[in-house]
């Protein structure tokens, strides 16, 4: 009896083992998605963009030129700050309107904002921890997506779990949807196209 007992547990623990193995396949493939972005100088990116705090409700339509380190970010909607420009770089920004300047200073680390929006996609893209990878059709288009950690989570100091889901287009690897959550919310929706 412990004979077979033994064999059925040995069975088990095989087929649990090849259960573990599963997106294998797709983080291999993102190897090929992160090596694209490691290697791009600059990136052109237009993206609808939700910003959802729970309490309030954004929509945004942007365009983005830049390496994810620096880079110019410009809004085309909503009307009201349709010609507003922000030059993102090293973590600060300046907002540029009618010649006027704002220096906004350093944004605060781990929070998410359309202004960081890009940053953090891009970042997550070229060296963000990836936890799991699938394949999934979006809109008719065939993708490998990825959850990917921007940030752990951290009680002492404060600081939020910050995770990017993207959609990769799997014909070409360009963005079609990504996601950023905070501590578990998803709070930045983008549907995304490479120019």
């Amino acid at each position: 009896m412990r004979i077979k007992s033994a064999a059925m547990a040995l069975a088990l623990l095989l087929l649990l083992a090849g259960c573990a193995g599963s997106g294998d396949r797709e983080k291999k493939e993102f190897l090929d998605v992160r090596a694209k972005y490691i290697g791009m100088e600059s990136l052109s990116l237009n993206a609808e963009m939700t910003a959802d705090y729970g309490d309030r409700v954004y929509e945004y339509r942007l365009d983005y030129e830049g390496d994810g380190k620096s880079g110019v970010i410009s809004v085309s909607e909503p009307a009201e700050i349709a010609g507003l420009s922000a030059v993102y770089e090293n973590g600060a920004v300046k907002l540029f309107c009618d010649g006027a300047v704002l220096d906004t200073g350093a944004l605060p680390e781990g929070s998410a904002s359309p202004l960081q929006a890009f940053p953090m996609m891009i970042e997550a893209w070229k060296s963000g921890c990836v936890e799991a990878c699938w394949r999934e059709s979006r809109n008719g288009v065939e993708c490998l997506a990825a959850e990917m950690v921007i940030s752990e989570g951290d009680e002492e100091t404060g600081r939020a779990r910050t995770l990017c889901r993207t959609w990769f287009d799997r014909a070409d690897y360009k963005p079609v949807y990504s996601e950023i959550s905070v501590d578990g919310f998803t709070v930045l929706y983008c549907a995304l196209s490479a120019r």
